[in-house]
């Protein structure tokens, strides 16, 4: 029971964190955790609403110089699709 109980708050905070098409901008109000978790979310759910949406919204968050070097957010795409990051798309949280 208590294993259906925490899969449909799962599923609803996922539902409610994916409603909006918004990217959520950085922040020093959203704590280091929240960060990882919207970033894990997105990923999870890549394509929602739109193609590559997760990696577009954990590009946001990266750090100015990580940006600086991997590039625009193109080659920050080819990269998180690359072989060393892909299995964050679509991940079972």
């Amino acid at each position: 029971m208590f294993k259906i109980i925490k899969f449909l708050i799962i599923i609803l905070l996922l539902s409610t964190s994916f409603a909006s098409s918004e990217t959520i901008k950085p922040s020093i109000e959203i704590r280091p955790a929240k960060v990882i978790k919207i970033q894990l979310q997105g990923l999870m759910k890549n394509d929602i609403p739109y193609a590559d949406k997760g990696i577009e919204q954990t590009w946001e968050f990266a750090h100015p110089s990580n940006q600086r070097f991997t590039g625009p957010l193109d080659n920050f795409t080819k990269m998180i699709k690359g072989d060393s990051y892909k299995m964050l798309i679509g991940h079972i949280g």
